[in-house]
């Protein structure tokens, strides 16, 4: 299981297989977090421990509160902000916010306001 780091409770991302450690990067791509919604939310369900989602929604509230503030409101930057893409670094996220939202019953708002912002900006965008 990933575990968090308590300053800014993201995830523990990579394995250092060498040292036998997990260690923590300066910034991770959206799609490493993106499914941790989904996931720790229905771990929370089934173990019956808020504490799971209450990790997974602080992880969430980051990526709401900076939505808007990029380049290109309503998708998130990678890569110091000048890139965004709806490729593997990013879909993991935009996936699985559906799902959260549907697995927590539509009571948290959140999760569906910034799936429709991220497909409303991505489809202004997009060429055919």
């Amino acid at each position: 299981m990933q575990t968090f780091r308590i300053r800014n409770v993201m995830p523990i991302i990579h394995w250092n297989a060498r040292k036998a450690e997990q260690h923590a990067e300066e910034s991770v791509l959206g799609a490493e977090l993106g499914s941790f919604p989904l996931e720790f939310t229905r771990l929370s369900q089934i173990t019956g421990n808020p504490k799971y989602f209450d990790t997974a929604q602080r992880v969430m509230e980051l990526f709401d509160k900076k939505q808007d503030t990029t380049k290109l409101p309503g998708l998130e930057g990678l890569f110091g902000d000048n890139v965004f893409t709806l490729g593997a670094e990013a879909s993991s996220l935009y996936k699985s916010l559906p799902g959260a939202y549907a697995l927590l019953g539509g009571i948290v708002p959140m999760y569906r306001r910034v799936y429709e912002n991220a497909t409303l900006a991505a489809a202004g965008r997009n060429l055919f």
